[in-house]
């Protein structure tokens, strides 16, 4: 399975923000756990997630902003913390390597 990219959305993360956490709340309320994240290569993070038992993954937003994309993420995960299904162990915003050509924000779902 690859992820899924019916959801993903490009433009300004203040733009899209909202859009972005009403689809998060929708995933929240059909799904146990889920975990947000960004990378630059979605397929190869997946294979990641897949072998530990996450069941999807879909792509938020697309990106070419590398500050975008770590305040966004951070910002999300801040956001989603009041749901008790939410698998990050920390805020986000780390681990991503500057210089790629795109980023994107994602959810797994289990």
């Amino acid at each position: 399975m690859e992820p899924n990219w019916e959801h993903v959305r490009q433009g300004h993360w203040n733009q899209l923000v909202s859009t972005i956490r009403h689809s998060l709340g929708q995933f929240y309320r059909r799904n146990d756990l889920i975990k947000i994240g960004a990378t630059q290569n979605p397929e190869q993070r997946w294979s990641t997630y897949s072998i530990d038992g996450w069941r999807e993954m879909v792509v938020l937003w697309e990106t070419t902003s590398y500050d975008q994309i770590k305040s966004a993420e951070k910002e999300a995960i801040d956001w989603a913390w009041e749901y008790d299904g939410l698998e990050n162990d920390r805020g986000g915003g780390a681990g991503l390597r500057r210089g790629a050509d795109r980023y994107f924000l994602y959810a797994v779902l289990e």
